[in-house]
């Protein structure tokens, strides 16, 4: 038996979007911007499950990129940990995010205000970062 028998993390997957040179973030409850997504369902792929959760967080349409920028473990909350994989993503067209009931809000920003989001995870600011500024 192993040490990590009976250690299950909930997996979610997070899409890494630039549309017009800007980052797409949404605003959760919690008052922290996040990369948008979520958790798959059952038999679904990351990819389409990143790609999926795009479309209905923020009504963008992306291709997901193959290779995961990166996948770690997270604590949004104390004593609840996510496994998060994030995908850099190419939206389909220029349209205009539009939060979901999940967000309060969803907003781009550009580069340079990346850094000074003090409510977004060092894990997503460094996904952005991989994802080629």
């Amino acid at each position: 038996m192993s040490e990590h028998d009976g250690h299950h993390l909930p997996v979610s997957v997070k899409g890494v979007v630039r549309i017009d040179g800007r980052v797409l973030l949404c605003l959760n409850d919690r008052d922290e911007w996040e990369l948008p997504g979520g958790r798959l369902e059952p038999s679904e792929q990351p990819r389409d499950a990143c790609a999926r959760e795009l479309m209905e967080e923020t009504g963008v349409a992306v291709v997901v990129d193959e290779t995961p920028l990166l996948t770690e473990v997270l604590e949004p909350v104390p004593g609840r940990q996510v496994l998060i994989t994030a995908y850099a993503c190419q939206a389909l067209s220029s349209v205009d995010p539009v939060a979901s009931h999940e967000h309060v809000a969803v907003r781009l920003f550009a580069d340079d205000e990346i850094d000074d989001l003090a409510n977004l995870p060092q894990l997503y600011k460094d996904a952005i970062a991989l994802s080629g500024r």
